[in-house]
C-alpha cells in the first residue's frame, strides 16, 4: 500500500527543498481573531414546497508562529409533495381535497479543529480532531483525531499552496447495524488558492483518506469555489463539492417480493459511491 504514495511522497520531498531554495520574503503575518461564516438558503413553494439550508462557519486564531482553526457546518433539505383528491359522485358534484407529505431530502453536519505550529517559514506541524454526521450516506457518525506535517510551497498576495500529510484515528458507525469500525487512516491533503482578478478569487481544496488496514477503503472529499468580492466584508461564493468513497457504507431497507409488497424482511443494501454538493453562498468576514 505504501509503494502506492511513494512517487507522491518523493515528490513532495523534492518540491520541499526546492521550495526552501526559491522561498520569497513574506509579508509579516496577521495575527488576532478572524471570522468568516456562509449561508445559503433556498425556498420554493406553490405545487411543491423545497426548503434547503446550509451553514459553514470558520474561526481562526492567528499568533505570529501559530495559529487554532475551528470548523463548523451543515446542511438541511427537505421536500413538500401534494397530492390532490377529487371525492364526489359526478363529474360535477365533487370535492377537491388536499394532502401533504414533508420529507427530509439530506441532511449532513460537521465540525472540526486544527492547531498548527511552524518549525520554519515554510514547514509546521499539526494536530487535529473532527465528527461528521451524514445519514444520507449511511454515517451516522465518524469522529477522528491525529496529526502531520504541513508545508507551504509558497505564500505569496496573488496565490497560496500548502499540503498536509498525517495519521489519524478514525471511528465510524454506520446505519447498517454492523458493530462500529476504528482504525488507522492516512490523510493527504492540498489547499491551493489564486487571486483571478482584484475581487475574484479560486479556492480548491482535496483530501483523501486511506484505511491503513482495508487498503480499498479510501475517501476523497474535494472542493472547488470561486469567491466575488462586493465589499470588504461580503462575497458571493460558488461552490462545488464532491465526495467519493471507494467502499461505501450500506442501509437497511424492507424487502419488497413481489414489487410494492412488503415482506418484513430488512437487508443491507450499499450506496452510492459518489455524492456531490453545489451551493451559492453569502459570505461574511469578520
Amino acid at each position: 500500500m505504501l509503494s502506492r504514495f511513494a512517487p507522491i511522497l518523493a515528490a513532495l520531498v523534492v518540491v520541499s527543498w526546492a521550495g526552501e531554495l526559491f522561498a520569497q520574503e513574506e509579508e509579516e503575518k496577521d495575527t488576532g481573531w478572524f471570522d468568516t461564516a456562509e449561508l445559503s438558503l433556498v425556498a420554493t413553494g406553490g405545487n411543491t414546497e423545497a426548503n434547503t439550508f446550509s451553514f459553514k462557519n470558520a474561526l481562526l486564531r492567528a499568533w505570529s508562529e501559530s495559529e487554532l482553526l475551528i470548523e463548523a457546518g451543515g446542511l438541511r433539505a427537505e421536500t413538500t409533495n401534494f397530492t390532490v383528491r377529487a371525492i364526489g359522485p359526478s363529474a360535477t358534484d365533487f370535492v377537491s381535497l388536499e394532502e401533504s407529505m414533508t420529507e427530509l431530502t439530506a441532511e449532513r453536519y460537521y465540525f472540526r479543529s486544527k492547531y498548527s505550529h511552524e518549525f520554519s517559514e515554510l514547514l509546521s506541524w499539526f494536530a487535529a480532531a473532527g465528527w461528521e454526521r451524514n445519514e444520507f450516506a449511511g454515517i451516522s457518525g465518524r469522529s477522528s483525531v491525529g496529526g502531520g506535517v504541513a508545508q507551504r510551497w509558497f505564500d505569496h498576495d496573488k496565490s497560496k499552496f500548502r499540503t498536509d500529510s498525517g495519521l489519524f484515528y478514525t471511528k465510524e458507525q454506520t446505519l447498517d447495524g454492523e458493530p462500529d469500525d476504528d482504525f488507522v487512516a492516512l490523510r493527504l491533503a492540498l489547499e491551493y488558492r489564486r487571486e483571478l482578478t482584484g475581487t475574484t478569487t479560486f479556492d480548491s481544496v482535496f483530501a483523501l483518506d486511506e484505511n491503513l488496514e482495508t487498503t480499498s477503503d479510501y475517501r476523497v472529499d474535494t472542493t472547488n469555489s470561486i469567491s466575488v468580492s462586493m465589499t470588504e466584508a461580503l462575497a458571493l461564493k460558488l461552490s462545488f463539492q464532491l465526495l467519493f468513497d471507494n467502499e461505501p457504507a450500506f442501509v437497511l431497507v424492507e424487502r419488497e417480493f413481489p414489487e410494492g409488497v412488503f415482506s418484513g424482511d430488512m437487508v443491507a443494501v450499499e450506496l452510492d459511491e459518489i455524492d456531490t454538493l453545489t451551493t451559492l453562498a453569502l459570505v461574511v468576514k469578520f
